[in-house]
């Protein structure tokens, strides 16, 4: 006899039926009863919203909050800036020496225009601007027949400042006149003679001008112990470098000692000198030494008061 496989296969006890009505039942239960007890037994209660815009309210509480907050005080009064003292930069919340810097800017380039020309002194962040900005006393910006006014004025100041500079750079002139000596020519005793220049300093000045064959910059002498960028200051109002008292090495007939002596020319690039003039025949031009692969043309721009090529 043939079996029904698939029918034994779906086929239930008793029991097991009754247990699948009684999940059901329960499923039921569970997915529908907590409807029915917020629709019939205990409904939600109505709630009426209104929405109301709080743009306005949160600016005004942010800006009441960020003037409490700040390390700055703002003017109860309106306030033109050009009037200001110390005293009344330091209530604002600025230091004495802030509000001093105010003053001297003030003093030296001229009033304040407008209300923006507050940002350009560096003591006034962001910050401080913008909680004096509604008290500035100032115009946005300037009218044609004011901004006018206003130049005239600058012009005015402008020619006053430069005669007075300009007299006292011909006092200066009249109380200082240096005598300046060659750097490339001066003996030992002649350097002595300028005014900061020791032995020492002499004497390692034309050690370093003989390994060069001359000085044409003043930096040249910072290489030499103890001497610093103050002291070259001053010792540069007395000091003459002339390239034409520079001993110029010929490259087309300078033999590799001659070439590897000086300081700025290494021993890699001394051969290769030697090279390319074995190989490829004189040097037609300083540029030509462009073609080393050790020489860059900042490199060049140093050599070039050293080297000739006839």
């Amino acid at each position: 006899m043939k079996k029904n496989w698939d029918r034994d296969w779906v086929y239930f006890s008793r029991r097991a039926r009754r247990g699948m009505f009684v999940l059901l039942f329960f499923f039921i239960i569970i997915a529908v009863l907590p409807r029915l007890y917020y629709t019939f037994i205990n409904p939600p209660m109505d709630f009426d919203i209104e929405i109301i815009p709080l743009t306005s309210q949160v600016d005004e509480t942010d800006e009441n909050e960020s003037a409490a907050n700040s390390k700055y005080k703002q003017p109860e009064e309106s306030f033109d800036p050009n009037l200001y003292s110390i005293e009344d930069w330091m209530e604002v919340g600025l230091s004495e020496r802030q509000a001093q810097s105010i003053l001297n800017y003030i003093s030296k380039v001229g009033a304040l225009k407008v209300a923006s020309d507050l940002k350009k002194l560096y003591v006034v962040d962001d910050e401080l601007y913008d909680l004096l900005k509604p008290k500035i006393n100032l115009p946005e910006k300037m009218d044609g027949l004011l901004e006018a006014s206003f130049k005239e004025g600058e012009t005015e100041s402008k020619k006053k400042a430069d005669k007075a500079q300009q007299s006292e750079t011909d006092e200066d002139t009249r109380n200082k006149i240096y005598r300046k000596i060659s750097v490339n020519t001066a003996s030992v005793a002649e350097l002595q003679t300028v005014r900061g220049i020791g032995n020492f300093f002499a004497n390692e000045i034309v050690k370093l001008r003989g390994y060069y064959g001359g000085l044409v910059h003043p930096t040249q002498l910072l290489s030499i112990y103890n001497m610093d960028e103050e002291k070259l200051e001053e010792l540069k109002l007395y000091l003459e470098f002339d390239e034409t008292e520079v001993d110029k090495i010929n490259i087309n007939i300078a033999t590799y000692e001659i070439l590897s002596k000086h300081p700025l020319i290494s021993s890699d690039i001394a051969h290769w000198m030697i090279y390319y003039r074995e190989n490829y025949g004189e040097f037609k031009a300083l540029d030509n030494l462009l073609l080393c692969p050790y020489i860059t043309p900042k490199l060049l721009k140093e050599l070039t008061p050293y080297l000739k090529v006839e």
